[in-house]
């Protein structure tokens, strides 16, 4: 069983009956979703996903929950299984920020911007926090993942979970317990 956390519409493959999707925001949830905040799942959840995926949630969680919420995942996962997290890349954000800036491209400083904080359009949307492929990593290894591999998006790949790369620069952490 597989875990999908922070999709309130899953599409595609999280629509399977081998995922679960749970989502804490107030979204009116279609298909296969749990209104579960990833920071309460279930004790009987320990040890029991053979992989959880969490695309663009981690920069939503409270900078000071940031380290819970990784735990939290690591807890769920049995053993050998693999943490799936993408999130933007804000080095990278912010170089290309400021060469939007100093060029005079309004539309790509703005993606940037936005990038930076979230796109605010409800409660939860904003972003809390910023990581780089060193933080990232560092994250991931205080809370005791044994393999951790981070990858950075290359425009027109598919080496991402998601397709956010096409408006932002964003990291991949591939974690296994």
């Amino acid at each position: 069983m597989n875990l999908n956390i922070g999709s309130s519409n899953p599409e595609g493959k999280y629509r399977s009956s081998n995922w679960i999707n749970i989502d804490n925001g107030g979204s009116v949830f279609t298909g296969n979703v749990y209104k579960i905040d990833a920071l309460e799942m279930p004790e009987e959840w320990t040890n029991y996903f053979d992989e959880v995926h969490a695309v663009h949630v981690l920069e939503h969680v409270n900078r000071n929950k940031r380290f819970d919420f990784v735990a939290a995942c690591r807890r769920i996962l049995k053993m050998g299984a693999v943490l799936y997290l993408e999130v933007p890349d804000f080095e990278q954000v912010i170089r290309n920020l400021l060469s939007a800036i100093d060029s005079g491209n309004h539309g790509e400083e703005h993606r940037m911007v936005t990038s930076v904080f979230g796109k605010q359009r409800y409660a939860g949307d904003a972003h809390h926090w910023g990581f780089t492929s060193r933080t990232l990593a560092e994250l991931a290894k205080k809370a005791n993942f044994s393999s951790v591999e981070v990858f950075r998006s290359i425009h027109g790949t598919d080496n991402m979970i998601s397709q956010h790369y096409i408006q932002e620069p964003v990291l991949l952490l591939k974690a296994k317990k």
